[in-house]
């Protein structure tokens, strides 16, 4: 993450898995619903995962997430699997699964959850280390007043309030709908009832995606709203409920799950947001729905799952990091115009921008290779700033088990300095993967006194491959972060 140019992650805190289980109900009335083990386990492991960040200087954003608290099911068990409901009619009815839980049903909920993040964010403030690289907690995510039937945001807000202790120049909510509803200043007069303001609001935009309630999200076309405008907006919005900059605004989350889980289809749109971040700079992050994620033996690309349960398992990358996009992706490394920004040659290769099945937007870059023997598929030279390395992200898919990612060094005469190869392995191709999961992190130190750079992807075709049995090298949202 720190070779791609990750600066900032958040990660999300589900109750589910993680102290807060919805399987929990068997405690008397008045008493907490908690797995002590689990909560007693992200108490140990979550002040470790910042302070691990905070070694390789990328700041934490803490989430707590009640969502999956007012689902209807289905439900949950505590194997991790998910069975048809444990009480039949909380699914006939449609309801959510605590109001048949909890004796006193919402006001208990919100006295569990503020308590389980209260406990939760009182230990990562107890480590000092770990505090220290703690941009801010989000306190409850995706407020939303205007929705979900039978629950009462008020309450819950409240509850957190004024059980929930944090450093006031940590203390932030997110809002999933801020320019279409009410939310921000219903949010801003029960803040200031208790004499509290946000350092932090997170708005989270996703534009092709209607919201449960079939409220437009991130200018939804059924609004005729452009991202822009609808960026715009909630800002204004921001502004007009906290006029002082020490309430900053932060675009929380922001594209695509390309699995086909949360924002699918909002790759699209992912460029429009990010031009519109570089020009404004009272934008204080960006951050990326499950930007970086290392799920094992899934069968497919991934770029991110809906967290569950990792912080509790212990496990660092599967299911639980939102991270920040700050590297650059190198020109045309998208291939969305096309190939001519690029590079290729060898015993028989050709170029071209090939459309479906992309990682990110609608097409990739394809090398297709008609001969043995050695080709390559290379940007273009990029001028180096004054960093020590050069790292290579993004993705790949091939059929063959080798790939070599070729740094190439030039002086101001456009002279080559030298070359440094870094070569990945795979078992078995045909898969789009990241490059930057496979073994070590695709990077090489920048040579003394050299100029620019370019990046070249190698691929030596086998015998037999031929015009009826070529060889391919697939490419997409190449990044080059020199740091």
């Amino acid at each position: 993450m720190k070779s791609m140019g990750v600066n900032l992650v958040r990660i999300s805190v589900f109750g589910f898995g993680n102290g807060l289980p919805p399987w929990k109900y068997d405690q008397p009335v008045g008493a907490q619903n908690w797995d002590t083990g689990e909560i007693t386990a992200v108490e140990q492991n979550l002040p470790q995962f910042i302070k691990e960040f905070g070694a390789a200087g990328i700041k934490v954003i803490v989430a707590f997430v009640p969502i999956n608290y007012w689902n209807d099911g289905p439900h949950p068990k505590k194997d991790g699997t998910w069975d048809p409901g444990y009480d039949p009619h909380c699914r006939i009815d449609g309801i959510p699964w605590w109001q048949c839980r909890y004796a006193n049903r919402w006001h208990d909920f919100a006295r569990d959850f503020s308590g389980w993040s209260k406990e939760i964010s009182e230990k990562i403030e107890q480590d000092p280390q770990a505090s220290a690289n703690v941009l801010y907690y989000d306190l409850i995510n995706e407020v939303q007043f205007h929705n979900e039937p039978g629950t009462d945001m008020k309450v819950l807000v409240d509850t957190v309030i004024q059980n929930v202790s944090v450093p006031d120049d940590k203390m932030g909510f997110s809002v999933l709908q801020p320019v279409y509803t009410a939310d921000l200043s219903i949010l801003k007069r029960e803040l200031s009832a208790f004499g509290k303001q946000p350092a932090y609001i997170e708005a989270h935009c996703y534009p092709g995606l209607p919201t449960g309630n079939g409220l437009p999200s991130c200018g939804w076309p059924a609004k005729n709203g452009t991202v822009a405008r609808w960026l715009d907006q909630a800002y204004q919005n921001l502004r007009t409920g906290w006029p002082s900059f020490a309430t900053k605004f932060v675009i929380g989350e922001f594209g695509g799950n390309y699995d086909g889980g949360q924002g699918l289809g909002q790759a699209a749109y992912d460029i429009e947001i990010v031009n519109w971040a570089k020009n404004h700079a009272n934008l204080a992050a960006l951050v990326h729905w499950n930007l970086y994620d290392d799920k094992p033996n899934y069968g497919k690309y991934k770029i991110g799952v809906a967290p569950t349960a990792g912080v509790a398992q212990g496990t660092r990358n599967t299911y639980m990091v939102l991270g920040t996009m700050r590297g650059a992706l190198i020109d045309g490394g998208d291939f969305e115009n096309g190939v001519d920004a690029w590079y290729f040659g060898g015993s028989a290769a050709q170029a071209s921008a090939i459309e479906g099945d992309a990682v990110t937007g609608s097409h990739y870059g394809r090398l297709k290779v008609t001969a043995p023997g050695e080709n390559w598929f290379c940007t273009p030279n990029f001028v180096l700033a004054d960093g020590a390395h050069v790292a290579t992200g993004g993705f790949f898919r091939t059929a063959l088990t080798r790939l070599t990612i070729a740094t190439r060094f030039f002086d101001r005469n456009w002279t080559v300095l030298g070359q440094d190869d870094v070569t990945l392995t795979q078992p078995s191709g045909g898969q789009w993967r990241q490059i930057q999961e496979q073994s070590l992190s695709k990077r090489v130190a920048v040579w003394d006194g050299p100029y620019a750079a370019q990046v070249c992807f190698v691929i030596t075709a086998p015998a037999g491959t031929s015009p009826s049995n070529p060889s391919y090298l697939d490419l997409d949202s190449i990044t080059v972060y020199d740091y």
